[in-house]
């Protein structure tokens, strides 16, 4: 019974997007990685084969766009782009995750990873 829960969490968070940002869709990959980002964590620390991400919070996630904790941007071959943090103090712990979504490689191709990221 995940699924529908799940569905319905994205739709709200996909709709709070748009409310915020002058009815724009958000790009898919944009919004699975603020859902694995905020996601409760469970059983072993990170992501594993039994639970995966974790447990969806919907409200950690829609405080994430509500607050705009978050940045998003492109980058061409051989770009640079670095983000300065600014973490307040007292913090014990701050969740950064990277995503990018990557278009299929061409058929046949010897690589399956078309925009590999050196981080």
């Amino acid at each position: 019974m995940s699924c529908p829960a799940v569905a319905g969490t994205f739709a709200q968070l996909i709709q709070a997007y748009r409310e915020l940002n002058s009815g724009e869709d958000p790009a898919a990959g944009f919004m699975k990685a603020i859902v694995l980002n905020t996601a409760e964590d469970l059983g072993n620390p990170g992501p594993d084969f039994k639970f995966g991400w974790g447990r969806i919070n919907g409200l950690s996630a829609v405080k994430v766009i509500e607050e705009a904790r978050y940045d998003s941007g492109t980058l061409d071959q051989g770009d640079l782009n670095s983000l300065l943090i600014d973490v307040p103090s007292g913090l014990k712990q701050i969740r950064v995750m990277v995503y990018w979504t990557d278009p299929e490689a061409t058929l046949n191709s010897n690589w399956t990873l078309v925009n590999n990221l050196d981080l």
